[in-house]
């Protein structure tokens, strides 16, 4: 390769291909099958032959191919994009449904909990607010395929800005506390703050008695809803890092292989394998 990146073939001296794919040699070897540039290109081709047959896939664990071939790999990723394209529809289609869009207005408890009067406690005070922004790349299809009751990582996973627009319940001038929220901070809306608005669009059964007191309640819905931007792309961060499929630099084997299909986020992505690897992982 020269100094501007322009390959160029040791054997034509051609530029655009090197010698192993150069196709005036090719022609040679094959017209001249006893020759010494055959004789070569035999050796070389049969010691790439044994270094794919001991090649395993970091992805699949299966022999002769490595992660950039693997068919498995490109299978697993187009029936992701499809699944994760289903639910934004269904996503979108929950949030028109409700009214919750850019401009929704919002009213979010954030009284002191009490046991003895939950309820009330949590609408002691609290803040109004309003979207201004959905976090499309923190949306995807694991919040309805998964239970995610006992996780957190999902359940806090931020699904709107807003901005505060009004108050309720707090003693404003000199007895406010600098930890309270003033008009015009920006906010952020959780899964969890969300599951009564867009309860479809979550998975069912989620939230207990004592969640759904704390989550906001929609006060101003919207008519419009715009569709996610096109630059979000439709795999995101988090099914990436779920399904394994763009490991980080320095990941360890576990990383890099494929998720076990007995897994909750394959439920609608390989139904049928997952069925099956449930039965099996039951046995």
């Amino acid at each position: 390769m020269s100094w501007n990146g322009t390959v160029h073939c040791g054997h034509c001296g051609k530029s655009g291909h090197n010698k192993t794919s150069c196709p005036t040699r090719r022609k040679y070897i094959r017209e001249n099958p006893e020759s010494y540039d055959a004789q070569v290109y035999n050796r070389d081709q049969a010691r790439r032959d044994a270094m794919i047959i001991k090649r395993v896939c970091s992805y699949c664990k299966q022999t002769k191919h490595n992660r950039r071939g693997c068919k498995v790999l490109k299978e697993d990723k187009d029936l992701i994009a499809k699944r994760q394209q289903t639910y934004r529809d269904e996503f979108l289609l929950a949030m028109t449904s409700a009214g919750f869009g850019i401009g929704s207005l919002v009213k979010v408890p954030r009284g002191a909990t009490r046991s003895d009067r939950a309820l009330e406690s949590a609408w002691e005070r609290g803040t109004v607010e309003m979207v201004v922004d959905i976090h499309w790349p923190n949306i995807d299809f694991t919040l309805k395929d998964t239970n995610t009751t006992n996780n957190w990582h999902a359940r806090d996973r931020k699904i709107a800005r807003t901005r505060i627009v009004g108050l309720f319940g707090y003693a404003g001038g000199d007895d406010s506390s600098r930890y309270d929220p003033k008009q015009n901070d920006c906010s952020l809306l959780t899964m969890a703050q969300l599951i009564n608005i867009l309860e479809p669009a979550f998975s069912p059964n989620e939230a207990t008695t004592h969640e759904k007191i704390w989550t906001a309640l929609l006060i101003g819905p919207v008519k419009t809803i715009p569709a996610p931007p096109a630059h979000v792309p439709l795999i995101t961060s988090a099914l990436n890092q779920d399904f394994n499929l763009m490991p980080r630099q320095r990941a360890d084997d576990w990383e890099k292989r494929r998720t076990p299909l007995d897994g909750h986020i394959w439920s609608m992505v390989r139904k049928s394998e997952y069925e099956k690897a449930r039965l099996e992982y039951h046995k």
